[in-house]
């Protein structure tokens, strides 16, 4: 965000959107509203529904803006990003008041840092990723671009996370691990498995 620009869009009218919004608003944004080409109705009564992404070209004819492509599933944003950039729009990077960033650490366009999120020294973390309410990314670690870590990972010293990964709430990665490109990490054991019925 810079001084004299910080006005944004939303790609994304869903429950990720809502709260991406909602976060850049108080981090200093100003959210014009929302684009997303099935949506009825803005998530957030004060933030408007602007239409389908195609009204982005007369919107960028009006003014200035930024996007932010708050979608969750980790492919879709990728397609939606590509697309953007190479119709020429850039990208916002949001974090959160409460997120916590070293000045050591790097962030790419278009990542999105929720409540408490933490990222420290040495840490890398791409384009387009999501840092959910409350994950840690510890020294030296790289993140790829498009990852969502989800609320509650933890990641350990040195560790890598290939692009597109999506770790689910509350996954813990140790020291010096890596995990692969579009994996997808499970969450808590309470939700991976389910009584057994008899």
């Amino acid at each position: 965000m810079t001084a004299e620009n910080n006005n944004i869009v939303v790609v994304g009218a869903g429950g990720h959107g809502k709260v991406v919004a909602d976060v850049a608003r108080t981090a200093g944004f100003r959210v014009l509203g929302f684009v997303d080409d099935r949506a009825v109705q803005s998530p957030l009564p004060d933030i408007p529904l602007l239409g389908p992404l195609s009204v982005l070209d007369s919107l960028h004819a009006s003014g200035s803006f930024a996007l932010v492509v708050a979608i969750g599933e980790n492919h879709r944003r990728m397609e939606l990003a590509e697309m953007l950039a190479a119709a020429g729009y850039g990208f916002a990077t949001v974090v959160a008041t409460s997120a916590v960033v070293s000045a050591f650490a790097a962030i790419g366009p278009g990542t999105v840092l929720l409540p408490q999120a933490v990222v420290n020294a040495g840490a890398r973390v791409g384009a387009h990723a999501i840092l959910n309410t409350a994950c840690s990314v510890d020294h030296d670690c790289l993140v790829g671009d498009y990852v969502h870590l989800s609320p509650g990972v933890r990641l350990s010293g040195n560790v890598r996370i290939g692009r597109g990964a999506h770790l689910g709430t509350g996954v813990s990665v140790i020291p010096g691990r890596s995990v692969g490109e579009w994996s997808t990490v499970g969450g808590s054991r309470w939700f991976l498995f389910r009584p057994v019925r008899q």
